[in-house]
């Protein structure tokens, strides 16, 4: 599957590659995605709180930040709320 917008996102599929389901779509990079225990819940890393255009323009380094959400992509929520150019990251369960 071809990326087609800026950021990178996270995103399930069968192990043989089929059923291909994109879990967050946006501009943002989204990353570092880990499971709970039972696979009901993705712990991962975004820079979604401050990033825009202007500040990728402007060299403005991300926020990157800790959210959950459930494992069919709903119910995302932030668990961090660092400062610009702060860096939560490598979150597990």
């Amino acid at each position: 599957m071809k990326e087609i917008d800026s950021g990178w996102e996270i995103a399930v599929m069968n192990i043989d590659g089929k059923n291909h389901k994109r879990l967050t779509d946006n501009d943002y990079l989204d990353f570092g995605a880990h499971w709970n225990h039972n696979g009901s819940t993705i712990v991962y890393v975004s820079d979604s709180a401050h990033r825009t255009n202007e500040d990728i323009e402007n060299n403005i380094l991300p926020q990157l930040d800790i959210y959950v959400m459930n494992a069919d992509g709903t119910g995302k929520e932030k668990l961090t709320h660092g400062n610009v150019g702060g860096v939560c990251a490598d979150p597990s369960f």
